[in-house]
C-alpha cells in the first residue's frame, strides 16, 4: 500500500486545555473535554535551558538526564546507595568523583536549582546515615532460561521489569524510602501526592505535588485546590516528618475515588501532552523513565482498586471455578485465588484468554485469513519528524512514536474495512507488538 495513503490530517489543538490532538483521537484524550486541569509545574529558566538549548553543556545534559536526576533524587534504591547519597548532599567535588561522565560547572547549576526544593533542604539529613558492613546488595538469583528473549534492546530507552509479588501497592508495589536523622526509616507510596518531587527532581524542580487522591476536577472545586497544595509543602515539610507523612497516608486511605475526582490516568494524561512550555517531555531518557514508571503506578492502582472492589465485580461468583477446571483439582482447600482480575483489566489472565478464545472463534467460523498484513512504524515519518524538537530523536519522544503509530493504524483499518480498498472484510483481528528497536508493529 503506497504510503501516502496513510498520510495523517494536520494536528488540532484541543480547546479547552491547547494540547495538540492528532488524527483519531477523542475530545476527552487530553483534559476530559476540560473537567481536568493540573496545576502547572514551574521550571527556572536555566533548567529550560538545560532542556531546550543546543549549547554544548545542553546536550551533555540530555544524555545523561537520568543519572543527573538520580544523583540528585532523595531515593535509597539499595542500601548501598545510602553512601553514594551521602557523599551526594556534601559538596559538588564528591559528586563529580562518584560519577566521572558527569561535569562540575552542571552540578554547580542544579546544586543552585535544588536550593529552591523544599524536599531538598528537608532531607539533606541523610548524609548522616551510617553504613555497616552487613549492608546487602539483593541481586536477582533466578535469570531467565531463554536470553534469546529477552536480551537488551537495540534502541536507546528505558524499559521497567515489575515482578508479580509488586502487584499491590500495599506490599511491594512502587515506592521510595526515606531515612531521618533518627534512622528510622519512611516509605513513600506511589499514591502520595510527594513521590514524583522526590524521585523526580530535575521535573519537579519546585517541589510541586504529583497525582494523588482526592484531586478534584473543575466543575467540582478542582481549581481552588491548586494553590493550596503547594501553600502547604513548605509549612509541613518544617515540622515533624512523621506528620508530613501521617497526612499523607491519611488522604490516601480515607478518601475513596468518584466520578468528581481526577484518577491517576487522567491526571498523567493531562500532563503528558504536547503543550508550550511543557519541558518534561524534553527530559529524553529521563523523560522515558518517568513514563515507564507512570505505567507502573497506573497500574498497581487499577489492581488496588480491584483488590479492594472484590464484592463489587462479584468475584465470589467465580473464583476458583478455573482453577479446578483447568487443574484438575480435587481438594478445596488448594482452590481458589486471593484476589480475582475481571476481564475488563487490560493484560490481565481473564482478558487475554478471552482475546484468544475470540481469534480463534473467527477461524472457526470464517476459516483461514486470505490476508497477513504486517506494519511497522517508521521514525522517519513526516507526521514524527515534524513535531521533534531540534535535536531530538523519535527515540527520545516515544510519546509521538505511538501516538502517530496509532492514528496510521487506525487510518488502515479504516481503508481495509470500511472503504474496503483490497476487498469486503469478513472479519479481522490484530495484534501490536514492540520490536526491539523501541518502535510499535502490528500485524
Amino acid at each position: 500500500m503506497p504510503t501516502a495513503a496513510l498520510t495523517l490530517p494536520p494536528v488540532e489543538c484541543c480547546s479547552k486545555c491547547f494540547a495538540v490532538r492528532f488524527a483519531y483521537e477523542p475530545l476527552g484524550f487530553c483534559c476530559s473535554d476540560g473537567e481536568v486541569e493540573i496545576a502547572s509545574n514551574s521550571f527556572p529558566s536555566e533548567l529550560i535551558r538545560l532542556f531546550t538549548s543546543q549549547d554544548d553543556d545542553v546536550v551533555h545534559v540530555r544524555t545523561y538526564a537520568r543519572l543527573y536526576n538520580n544523583l540528585f533524587a532523595i531515593v535509597l534504591l539499595v542500601a548501598i546507595l545510602i553512601h553514594v547519597l551521602k557523599k551526594a548532599f556534601t559538596y559538588s567535588k564528591n559528586r563529580l568523583n562518584l560519577f566521572p561522565e558527569l561535569r562540575p560547572d552542571v552540578i554547580a547549576i542544579l546544586m543552585e536549582i535544588m536550593q529552591h526544593n523544599p524536599y531538598a533542604k528537608f532531607f539533606r539529613s541523610l548524609r548522616e546515615l551510617d553504613v555497616v558492613e552487613d549492608t546487602e546488595i539483593r541481586l536477582n538469583k533466578y535469570p531467565v532460561l531463554d536470553q534469546r528473549m529477552y536480551n537488551a534492546p537495540t534502541a536507546e530507552e528505558v524499559v521497567v521489569i515489575w515482578a508479580e509479588d509488586s502487584a499491590t501497592s500495599a506490599t511491594g508495589g512502587p515506592h521510595i524510602i526515606v531515612h531521618g536523622k533518627a534512622e528510622r526509616e519512611h516509605r513513600i507510596m506511589h499514591y502520595y501526592g510527594c513521590y514524583d518531587p522526590l524521585q523526580y527532581p530535575l521535573l519537579r524542580p519546585y517541589g510541586d505535588c504529583g497525582w494523588h487522591h482526592g484531586l478534584k476536577k473543575t466543575n467540582n472545586g478542582g481549581r481552588r485546590q491548586h494553590a493550596l497544595a503547594q501553600q502547604n509543602i513548605a509549612a509541613a515539610l518544617a515540622g515533624d516528618v512523621d506528620a508530613f507523612l501521617a497526612a499523607e497516608a491519611v488522604v490516601a486511605t480515607q478518601v475513596k475515588t468518584t466520578r468528581t475526582q481526577i484518577s491517576c490516568r487522567a491526571y498523567y494524561a493531562y500532563l503528558l501532552q504536547m503543550r508550550p512550555r511543557n519541558y518534561i517531555l524534553r527530559a529524553c531518557r529521563l523523560f522515558q523513565q518517568f513514563i515507564v514508571d507512570t505505567y507502573v503506578k497506573l497500574e498497581n492502582t487499577r489492581l488496588d482498586f480491584f483488590r479492594h472492589n472484590q464484592a463489587t465485580i462479584r468475584a465470589e461468583l467465580y473464583q476458583g471455578i478455573l482453577d479446578c477446571f483447568e487443574g484438575g483439582e480435587n481438594s478445596g482447600a488448594n482452590v481458589g485465588r486471593r484476589v480475582i482480575l475481571p476481564p475488563t483489566f487490560l493484560g490481565g489472565p481473564r482478558d487475554m484468554k478471552r482475546r484468544y478464545l475470540n481469534a480463534l472463534t473467527l477461524v472457526q467460523c470464517y476459516g483461514k485469513p486470505d490476508l497477513i498484513i504486517m506494519m511497522t512504524c517508521n521514525p522517519n515519518w513526516r507526521e514524527i519528524k515534524d513535531h521533534l524538537a531540534p535535536g531530538e530523536l523519535a527515540q527520545h519522544r516515544p510519546d509521538i512514536v505511538v501516538r502517530v503509530f496509532r492514528a496510521k493504524l487506525l487510518k488502515l483499518k479504516k481503508l481495509l474495512v470500511e472503504d474496503s480498498v483490497l476487498g469486503e472484510v469478513a472479519a479481522y483481528t490484530y495484534v501490536v507488538e514492540f520490536k526491539k528497536r523501541g518502535l510499535p508493529h502490528a500485524h
